[in-house]
C-alpha cells in the first residue's frame, strides 16, 4: 500500500493495484484487511511509527541547541531511505478517508505540542515561530520535493531549511510573541451550529430574454464550477460523483461533459479559479502599500479576507486537493511559487545581512498555508481573518528580523 500510494496517490491506491503489486491474491488481502481504507490506515500507522521513531532518536541524540537541524536531518534521511513512508505522512494522509485524516490530525497536534514545549525549554534556541508554522514550512518544502522527485537533494535542503528556521531566532527566548492577548483571539475551536446554508443556484433566463449561446455556455460552466466546489466541500472529493455536480448545478449531464472530461477535470478548474482569484485579491491591495512590510500586511489581509469569504473554495484548495489525484496534489506545491512573488522584495530589505536562500520563500508560504489550514480543520473558516498578525509576522521576520517584525506588527495593530 505504501508503494502503490506513492506511485498513484490516495485516489489511485486501489485494492486491485495493491494485490497486483504484492503478488498475493484478493482472498489473502481480505483475510487481513476489510478493504482499501482499512489497509491504507494500517500503512499510515506503519509509516507514522517508522518516521516517528527516527525523529525520537534524533531528539535523544542532540542537545537543545542542535535539535532543529538534527530533526530536519532525520526527516531528510528518511526522505532518502523511505520516500514512500514520508510521502504517506506528508502528502497522501491529508487527502485520505476521514478516519485517517482524524488520526493524522491527532498525530500533528501531538507533534506541535512537543515542538511548543521544546521552544520553551532551557537551552533551546530563541525561535519566535509557532509550532504549526514551523512544521508547516518544513513539511511543505519536503512535500514539494517528494512530488517533484527531488528526494535526494539532502544537503541543500538541510542548509536551506536550517537557515529558514534560524531566521526566526531572536535575542530573548521567552519574549511573549505568539500567544499574547493583543495578537490573537482564542486558539481555533469548533463554532456552534452547522455549516452555512448552500447558496441558491442562479438559473439561466428563458424565452426571448435567453442569453446568446456563448454566454449561456460560460454561465453553465460557472454554475458547474460553483456546484463542484459546494459538493466537494460537503462530501469530500473521494465521495463526489458527476451526478452530484449536475444535480446541484441543475444542468443536463451532457452540458457537464461539454465543458469537462470528468469530475477531476472540473475539480482542477475550480482549483485554478481559487488560485487566480486569491492572487488577484492579494495583488490589488499589495500594490497600494508604501513600504514592503506595509504591502505584505495589506496583501495578506486581502488574501485572508478572500479565503474567509469563500470557505468552500478554500477547503477545496487547501484540504481536498490532496485527494484529487497527482495533478491536483502537485499543483498545491506549484501554487506556492505564485504567492512567493510577494516576498521577492524582502531580500532587499537588509543589504549585507545573510538572509535565507530562495527556498525560504517557499517555506514561508507553506507556513502561512499551515496556519490557515489549522482554522479550516477546526471548523473556523470564518475566523481566518484573525490570523493576519501571525501570518504577517511569519512573512516579515526572515527578511527584516524577528524583533523588527514583532515591533512592526504591534504598530500595525495599534494603528488599526
Amino acid at each position: 500500500m505504501l508503494d502503490v500510494a506513492a506511485r498513484h496517490g490516495y485516489a489511485g491506491a486501489s485494492v486491485a493495484r495493491v494485490v497486483e503489486h504484492s503478488g498475493l491474491s484478493r482472498q489473502a488481502f481480505y483475510r487481513h484487511y476489510a478493504g482499501r481504507e482499512d489497509c491504507f490506515r494500517a500503512a499510515y500507522r506503519s509509516a507514522a511509527a517508522e518516521i516517528g521513531g527516527r525523529l525520537r532518536d534524533a531528539v535523544r541524540r542532540s542537545t537543545p541547541a542542535e535539535r532543529p537541524e538534527a530533526t530536519i536531518a532525520a526527516l531528510l534521511s528518511a526522505l532518502e531511505d523511505r520516500p514512500a513512508a514520508v510521502r504517506m505522512l506528508f502528502v497522501d494522509a491529508v487527502g485520505a478517508c476521514a478516519a485517517v485524516r482524524e488520526e493524522h490530525q491527532r498525530q500533528l497536534r501531538g507533534i506541535e505540542g512537543s515542538v511548543e514545549r521544546f521552544l520553551r525549554s532551557p537551552g533551546a534556541p530563541a525561535l519566535h515561530l509557532p509550532a504549526v508554522a514551523l512544521l508547516g514550512g518544513v513539511t511543505g518544502v519536503l512535500s514539494a520535493r517528494i512530488l517533484s522527485g527531488e528526494a535526494d537533494a539532502g544537503s541543500d535542503l538541510l542548509s536551506g531549511l536550517g537557515a529558514w528556521v534560524r531566521s526566526y531566532e531572536g535575542a530573548d527566548a521567552h519574549a511573549p510573541v505568539w500567544w499574547g492577548e493583543g495578537w490573537l483571539g482564542p486558539p481555533p475551536g469548533r463554532p456552534p451550529g452547522g455549516p452555512p446554508p448552500p447558496s441558491e443556484v442562479q438559473l439561466l433566463p428563458r424565452g426571448r430574454s435567453a442569453l446568446p449561446a456563448a454566454l449561456a455556455g460560460d454561465a453553465r460552466c460557472s454554475r458547474i464550477l460553483d456546484a463542484t466546489v459546494r459538493q466537494v466541500a460537503a462530501r469530500g472529493y473521494a465521495n463526489l460523483t458527476v451526478a452530484d455536480i449536475v444535480a446541484d448545478a441543475r444542468v443536463p449531464r451532457a452540458a457537464f461533459y461539454t465543458h469537462f472530461a470528468g469530475k477531476q477535470d472540473a475539480f482542477l478548474a475550480a482549483q485554478t479559479r481559487g488560485l487566480r482569484e486569491s492572487i488577484a485579491a492579494a495583488s490589488s491591495e499589495f500594490a497600494t502599500g508604501r513600504s514592503w512590510p506595509e504591502r505584505v500586511w495589506l496583501g495578506i489581509a486581502a488574501l485572508l479576507d478572500y479565503l474567509a469569504s469563500h470557505p468552500d473554495l478554500t477547503r477545496v484548495c487547501l484540504l481536498e486537493s490532496a485527494a484529487a489525484g497527482q495533478t491536483a496534489v502537485t499543483r498545491i506545491a506549484e501554487n506556492r511559487g505564485a504567492y512567493a512573488i510577494f516576498l521577492a522584495d524582502g531580500y532587499r530589505q537588509r543589504p549585507g545581512v545573510c538572509l535565507p536562500p530562495p527556498l525560504g520563500s517557499e517555506a514561508t508560504i507553506a507556513a502561512i498555508e499551515a496556519i490557515v489550514r489549522a482554522y479550516l480543520l477546526a471548523g473556523d473558516a470564518g475566523r481566518i481573518r484573525e490570523a493576519l498578525p501571525q501570518c504577517a509576522y511569519v512573512a516579515l521576520a526572515p527578511f527584516i528580523g524577528p524583533e523588527e517584525a514583532i515591533s512592526w506588527v504591534e504598530k500595525a495593530l495599534a494603528g488599526a
